[in-house]
């Protein structure tokens, strides 16, 4: 593994890219929005393009994905304020799945002004997709991350709404493909590749799962979409996109609370906190890519200037891979499967390129911690 010169982000994050100096695409595009791009002028195309769409009668005009979060809240917010739009709100989720936490962030977040849609699909369905994803994908949370994309657009086209705005481009704000950089609207095709990771929904029908069971995690076609003349946008191509800010206001204007402590897995408390399953994805992230929810912090909080590289990996070091205990026999029982049978897939999905075992206990062959320790020793003996 290797890992940033900049940052804590390895080499193994798919799609990620590092130039001839050893520092990987997010960083660099992170000292192009703090410094190069004139976001006045992005945000003034931003307001083009509402005016294009916005209801002179108050009724809804955008769509948007939220789950009582930071980041949806913070782009409900600013679109229903600053850029005076009509939003209709739009939530997925399983059903039982959400923490109590993320409950009552979803409710102060439409207690303090919006409209809600919350979708929840066939519970059966869901459980089994769930077990589907974290057998044969190795993600749990493979339900969520197809509904949470498919659902806005689906109740757009049922409302007759044109535009829908989901927060940040995550291939460019944290490693991946830049073909989005440039283009203010994104299609079915970006949603298909990079966040369903190429995964065809109806690969899972089976017995018990038919394609009409299935359709409400099917992305609609192009073909669909273009006929309704609906535009996919991200907020942040027109705006700096920054975890924290987004929190600081979403807890001022939405009623957002952080846990009272840290998430499992990581040092911080303010986010990925809705779903019962969200430590289970970010451990299968550990067992595939040797990286965790620690270092996907971290990484954000050294560009935006929060914290520095060294104390990064001191972090990363302490809280990465961390299993997620509080969920997990509620886990078990919820895809129906035993501990012997859960550890066994955990193996199953174990990169054997990025752990090695050590004394009985697996570990990362070469983490960050040690490459620090052997750059500074380097560094000492050139001195």
């Amino acid at each position: 593994m290797k890992y940033c010169k900049k940052c804590v982000m390895s080499n193994t994050r798919p799609r990620i890219t590092f130039d001839e100096e050893g520092v990987c695409n997010a960083c660099r595009y992170s000292e192009e929005k703090f410094n190069k791009i004139n976001w006045k002028a992005k945000w003034k195309k931003l307001e083009a393009f509402c005016n294009r769409y916005r209801a002179k009668d108050g009724s809804y005009d955008c769509i948007i994905p939220v789950s009582g979060g930071k980041d949806g809240s913070y782009v409900a917010w600013r679109m229903k304020h600053d850029l005076r739009m009509h939003p209709l709100c739009v939530t997925w989720q399983g059903n039982g799945l959400a923490t109590d936490i993320g409950r009552k962030n979803l409710e102060n977040f439409v207690n303090s002004g919006f409209d809600l849609i919350a979708v929840i699909p066939n519970g059966r369905v869901y459980r089994k997709l769930t077990k589907k994803g974290f057998v044969e994908f190795g993600d749990p949370f493979l339900p969520f991350i197809f509904g949470q994309m498919a659902a806005p657009v689906r109740i757009a086209i049922n409302y007759g709404i044109k535009l829908v705005v989901y927060g940040e481009d995550p291939e460019i704000e944290y490693g991946g493909s830049i073909k989005t950089k440039n283009l203010p609207v994104f299609d079915g095709e970006y949603v298909r590749k990079f966040l369903y990771s190429e995964q065809n929904v109806d690969k899972y029908i089976d017995k018990e799962i038919s394609l009409n069971d299935l359709k409400p995690f099917m992305f609609p076609s192009e073909k669909e979409i273009e006929s309704k003349g609906i535009k996919l946008i991200h907020f942040s191509h027109f705006d700096l996109w920054d975890p924290y800010k987004n929190y600081e206001l979403a807890k001022e204007k939405c009623g957002f609370r952080a846990r009272k402590n840290r998430s499992e897995g990581t040092f911080t408390n303010y986010a990925s906190l809705d779903d019962k399953l969200d430590g289970f994805h970010y451990y299968l992230m550990w067992m595939k890519f040797g990286i965790c929810r620690a270092t996907s912090d971290a990484g954000h909080l050294i560009r935006e200037g929060r914290l520095t590289r060294e104390v990064a990996i001191k972090l990363v070091k302490k809280y990465d891979g961390e299993f997620p205990k509080k969920y997990f026999k509620f886990f078990l029982d919820y895809i129906g499967l035993t501990e012997k049978e859960f550890w066994k897939v955990i193996e199953k999905w174990r990169n054997r390129n990025i752990f090695e075992k050590v004394n009985g206990k697996w570990r990362v062959k070469n983490p960050i911690w040690k490459q620090q320790c052997e750059n500074e020793d380097k560094n000492k003996n050139r001195k």
